[in-house]
């Protein structure tokens, strides 16, 4: 299977995501592995998983480069992006790709490996994403 990792996400950003607004995450960091798919967990008050998105490309480059390559997909507003970066020079991006969402989802209590959210990221194993895939609607909103 191909790998996957948990991140914790604000609602409103998952519900954008969700809802096709927003093509983009944004992270200070990247994992060092290649990543097929972002599992979506929704912090409080929803703090349940509610998606997984396919990643299509991993951008990093200056803060000024990153938002002219992103900002039509951001989901955010400059300032928010900027306030994000406050403290850092180079922005790193997930290009996202199709979004499957979880209509019922899924508290991390019930995955069989990782049983709290992350602070960055956690990497997903088979069991994990096979437990999560059960719970994927058939239909899935396409970013392209």
């Amino acid at each position: 299977m191909s790998c996957a990792i948990l991140i914790s996400i604000h609602p409103e950003h998952a519900r954008d995501i969700i809802a096709g607004k927003k093509l983009y995450e944004y992270r200070k960091v990247l994992p060092a592995r290649n990543i097929s798919y972002l599992v979506l967990y929704s912090t409080a008050p929803v703090k349940k998983i509610t998606a997984v998105v396919e990643v299509k490309d991993r951008l990093v480059d200056s803060l000024q480069e990153i938002w002219e390559k992103t900002s039509e997909g951001s989901g955010i507003s400059h300032q928010l992006y900027l306030d994000y970066y406050s403290d850092r020079r180079i922005a790193c991006a997930f290009a996202l790709g199709n979004v499957y969402q979880i209509e019922n989802p899924i508290d991390l209590s019930d995955l069989p490996g990782c049983k709290t959210s992350p602070q960055l990221f956690y990497y997903l194993d088979d069991r994990d994403m096979k437990f999560i895939c059960k719970f994927l609607t058939p239909h899935y909103f396409s970013q392209g």
